[in-house]
């Protein structure tokens, strides 16, 4: 945009303050909004990006849109009476697909993957028959080996390595993709030290070797293919529930392909690390299976985010791969939780969708009461490290382990915990929670806070939807046998917990 005339203080400088605000406008050329509702979608985006003259075919998202801007065009839309859901912005990210879909040209409901159900899980099912205790007692553990590890920069990837190099005498390879200022071994040296206060190059160089590389990349892993391997443990993921690209494919499904191909290639096992949210869900009405077991995958769930449905088909295609005579095992992960010993939190809390509903809770003040009772768990990072590493020894017909803490709180007792740190939020009846959660929404600025909230707002437009649970029932009577029991979650446990997350200025 252009000035008329440049504004100076009186010592000749640019007096930035009275500057008027920049407009932008869209570069591209598209048509005009044709239809009422395009034209609406139009101007909503034109008002959340602050950008002029957006076109009806204009992606929300290759304008500058984020995930926590689309906060922002949900609430918009909210005030014309109009409800779309987080998901629906990125599977129509247009204003013309936007309003296609509101007018019902396109189908509303769940985000649409692809159907689970049309695929043959008969091996499948014979495989995770035999994942019980009785081949856990009749078969010799495997010896871990030289370790593979990625994901080592992430949460439990660099708890495991500290696993590794304190608890076993074990050659670890790291997997580490350089950033744009730092080499892989440096970026890895400066998290390690982050969590654990030591230099990791200088403490234990005869023992670890880091790689340049990316799961998503197969011919970066044939450095990897030329080391003598006998484990490879992947806890690279992407936790993003939604996205306009491929980035969560990319990582969670192709980047577990290509360790399968590399395991292939070299005779490693693979330890995939995955989530319980693979139960998925069931609509219309409950399904036959309440809470999703270790020798189970498939039960007629459906997914409702990229992530849920990534992570779903990289185990069947590693399941697949086991049926025919490959070495390898599943973990599928829960909540994790700060370290017992000292309450030290993951350095991207801020991606832990958990955490993200307990703090919308706190900015709007409240939550219902009909969540008191509501069973959640925390499973401390560095006790998960040493149960990953103990599972994954396990006999080769031992497939699929639950590994999360199996002593339960109910939230209650977090909002309790929080309330006594100063983090207030009172219980309140449902309409006088959905008043306060309303009025929040209005803040443009708080609304963004509120993205783990509202990102499953309004999800299945209409349509029951019946969470399915789970179960680590094999899991616990695997673990007491190998002389492993989760601490119980303790008070001073909670405080320290959120004594560190009020450091980090996590609920400001």
């Amino acid at each position: 945009m252009q000035v008329e005339k440049i504004p100076l203080i009186v010592n000749g400088k640019l007096d930035k303050r009275a500057l008027p605000e920049p407009k932008y406008q869209s570069s591209r050329k598209g048509r005009a909004p044709a239809t009422p509702m395009e034209q609406l979608f139009c101007n909503i985006y034109e008002e959340v990006l602050a950008i002029e003259n957006i076109s009806a075919e204009d992606s929300f998202f290759e304008l500058g849109g984020s995930s926590l801007t689309v906060t922002r065009v949900i609430i918009a839309a909210d005030k014309h009476d109009i409800n779309i859901a987080f998901a629906d912005v990125f599977a129509h990210p247009s204003p013309a697909e936007l309003a296609a879909f509101v007018e019902g040209s396109s189908e509303a409901g769940l985000p649409e993957f692809e159907d689970l159900g049309i695929y043959d899980y008969g091996e499948i099912e014979k495989l995770l028959a035999r994942n019980n205790l009785q081949s856990f007692k009749a078969s010799k553990r495997n010896p871990l080996g030289r370790v593979l590890l990625t994901g080592v920069t992430g949460y439990l990837g660099i708890h495991i390595l500290r696993e590794l190099l304190h608890n076993y005498d074990n050659t670890v390879f790291c997997l580490v993709r350089p950033s744009a200022k730092l080499s892989a071994a440096k970026r890895l040296d400066s998290l390690y030290f982050y969590y654990f206060n030591q230099v990791l190059s200088e403490e234990y160089v005869d023992r670890i070797q880091v790689l340049d590389g990316d799961v998503t990349d197969m011919a970066s892993l044939e450095v990897c293919a030329a080391e003598e391997i006998d484990t490879v443990i992947n806890c690279a993921a992407n936790i993003k529930h939604f996205s306009k690209g491929t980035d969560i494919e990319d990582v969670n499904y192709t980047g577990a392909i290509n360790l399968i191909t590399l395991c292939e290639q070299t005779g490693a096992r693979l330890i995939q690390t995955s989530t319980v949210s693979v139960s998925g869900m069931y609509v219309d009405e409950p399904g036959p299976t309440a809470a999703l077991s270790e020798n189970q995958l498939y039960v007629g769930q459906v997914q409702v985010s990229k992530y849920t449905q990534s992570k779903f088909m990289a185990e069947r295609a590693l399941l697949e791969k086991i049926a025919k005579g490959f070495k390898g095992k599943i973990m599928r992960l829960r909540n994790l939780g700060p370290r017992e010993r000292d309450g030290e939190y993951q350095i991207n809390f801020n991606t832990n969708s958990f955490m993200g509903r307990l703090k919308a809770n706190v900015i709007v003040g409240s939550y219902p009461y009909d969540v008191i009772e509501m069973p959640f768990e925390l499973t401390p990072i560095d006790d998960l490290a040493q149960a990953v590493l103990l599972l994954a020894q396990t006999p080769d017909d031992c497939t699929v382990f639950h590994p999360y803490n199996n002593h339960v709180l109910m939230m209650g007792d977090m909002y309790e915990a929080m309330n006594a740190q100063n983090l207030h939020s009172r219980a309140v009846e449902m309409e006088e929670y959905e008043s306060a959660l309303a009025e929040a929404k209005q803040d443009p600025v708080i609304a963004e806070k509120l993205a783990g909230l509202l990102a499953y707002e309004n999800l299945a437009h209409g349509q029951k939807i019946f969470s399915i649970g789970s179960s680590n029932l094999f899991t616990m009577q695997v673990l007491y046998r190998m002389g492993f029991r989760w601490p119980l979650t303790s008070a001073q446990y909670m405080k320290r917990f959120l004594e560190a997350l009020i450091g980090l200025n996590f609920f400001d």
